[in-house]
């Protein structure tokens, strides 16, 4: 609950970072944000299983998507046909993660 006990007022630490891509900026990002954030999940399909952090959280795209009330998304994903540019063209972003 935020201050308040208002929940749309939650402090950083409640509040779950998205990183979608998960390359040398990201992972980071990552590193910085996990003392701050409540937890970090990323999304990226072009690191295999085997070469995927122990210690950081995978998720499919939705679900980091939806679980996510900050994210991260670079510009090279971003010019993708069909990924999360607003929350129209992805229902499962939250509108205060935009």
């Amino acid at each position: 609950m935020g201050r308040g006990g208002d929940p749309r007022a939650a402090g950083i630490s409640e509040l779950t970072l998205g990183l979608v891509g998960f390359g040398r900026i990201a992972q980071y990002l990552a590193g910085l944000a996990a003392p701050v954030f409540g937890s970090v999940s990323a999304y990226d399909p072009f690191i295999p299983d085997e070469g995927w952090p122990a210690d950081e959280r995978r998720g499919e795209l939705a679900e980091v998507l939806a679980a996510s009330k900050v994210v991260s998304l670079p510009t090279s994903f971003m010019k993708r046909p069909g990924t999360c540019s607003t929350p129209r063209t992805s229902p499962s972003c939250r509108r205060a993660a935009m």
